[in-house]
């Protein structure tokens, strides 16, 4: 079950670890807060992701989810210790974290015309020898992403043609590409519809197979219910509860979002409805 204490004393991770052989822990984060200027906007995170599993963040707005993330790819100053693979990421020169975590922010702007093969390719940057250039091997990896996000074929398109769903798959195309045993996605399917919103879902599960992790910000539960090992509820910078699909409850949803929800199993699945 999902366990769930007082609204008094949720103060931090409440986690509950899968049955089975453990596996390789991923990404290991311990007592993280972060802050802008005096507020507080993430507290005390603690959270484990192990090797082959997808978790998935959610919460209301403004909750510290997108904070979260950047602080786990180094991006946003924190207290607490971040370690992936063992290794504190403190402690890796920027190629080394490159090689360890990829990370896709919610938006990208792009304005200069780049074609989205050479979008693509530089994930394959902390890969490179020293002055060293992209190989055969580095454009057929590419190649092979952008096929995975469903965008064969637009190799010499510019990036600035697309609309905001191609250029978002773009870019979890360029993730993919950098090979990565961490990803770190901020809305990987938001401005996705359905069908690839599913089709993407799909090729994150596939990729994460082998010795690889990812941990997502999503807004759609019923999204993150089917596809995600564990979930995430986030309010206030806090996570208060991680479990997997099957231990969310409509107390945790109600309290987390602020609004009544109803859960009924639906097609082997289970779908969540605010009410």
């Amino acid at each position: 079950m999902c366990f769930f204490v007082s609204f008094h004393e949720l103060d931090g991770v409440l986690a509950l670890s899968k049955s089975g052989p453990a596996r390789p822990i991923i990404l290991n984060a311990t007592d993280v807060s972060v802050y802008y200027g005096e507020k507080e906007i993430v507290h005390n995170v603690s959270i484990e992701v192990q090797s082959g599993e997808l978790v998935a963040i959610i919460g209301p707005n403004g909750s510290g989810k997108s904070t979260m993330l950047k602080a786990f790819a180094r991006l946003a100053d924190k207290k607490g210790e971040v370690k992936v693979l063992g290794q504190s990421i403190e402690s890796l020169a920027r190629k080394m974290l490159a090689r360890s975590i990829a990370y896709m922010p919610q938006k990208v702007q792009v304005t200069t015309p780049f074609r989205v093969i050479d979008i693509v390719l530089l994930g394959r940057y902390p890969w490179l020898p020293f002055l060293g250039d992209y190989g055969v091997k580095d454009v057929e990896i590419a190649q092979r992403c952008l096929s995975e996000v469903g965008m064969e074929g637009f190799d010499e398109r510019l990036i600035t043609t697309l609309s905001g769903g191609e250029m978002q798959r773009v870019f979890l195309a360029q993730c993919l590409a950098q090979d990565t045993s961490l990803l770190l996605l901020d809305e990987p399917t938001s401005a996705l519809d359905p069908k690839h919103s599913v089709a993407i879902m799909k090729v994150l599960q596939r990729c994460i197979k082998d010795e690889k992790a990812a941990l997502c910000v999503m807004h759609d539960i019923n999204l993150a219910l089917r596809f995600a090992d564990k979930i995430a509820l986030m309010k206030g910078g806090i996570i208060h509860c991680l479990c997997n699909s099957k231990e969310i409850d409509v107390d945790i949803l109600s309290y987390v979002f602020d609004v009544p929800w109803h859960i009924e199993e639906w097609q082997g699945g289970r779908l969540a409805v605010p009410l």
